[in-house]
């Protein structure tokens, strides 16, 4: 259940914006504040590695909604979307080498694909879709 908490909630919302055909600013905004909500429910709902694996799972999908909001141009958006994916991969490889057993880095592996895809959404792959 734990797992699947941070991925629903997202994949809830991204349908919900899809379907209401918000324009890409809306959506990127309403995004971040869904998951900078679930980050402060986080230790209020869950304790201990259960906690340690939402933050995981949340890291880079708020980072990526940061970056969306953040920089205007879809060019630039872009250029910090690879940017950000290679520091994803970066992280999971290198504390996944120097930690063993972390909550955090099931959570950050776990949410590689859906950060790639809130990712997209930020640069607004919906909306030229």
């Amino acid at each position: 259940m734990i797992e699947l908490v941070v991925l629903l909630a997202n994949v809830a919302y991204c349908t919900l914006a899809i379907l209401s055909e918000w324009s890409p600013d809306d959506y990127t905004r309403r995004l971040f504040f869904m998951n900078i909500g679930l980050v402060f429910l986080t230790p209020v709902l869950f304790k201990y590695q259960a906690m340690l694996f939402v933050y995981g799972t949340a890291l880079f999908p708020i980072m990526y909604l940061l970056m969306g909001l953040t920089f205007p141009n879809e060019y630039d958006r872009g250029g910090a979307f690879l940017l950000l994916g290679g520091l994803n991969l970066l992280l999971i490889l290198l504390l996944a080498a120097f930690t063993k057993g972390s909550r955090f880095i099931d959570g950050l592996l776990f949410s590689l694909i859906p950060s790639f895809f809130i990712g997209l959404f930020s640069v607004g792959f919906p909306h030229y879709w």
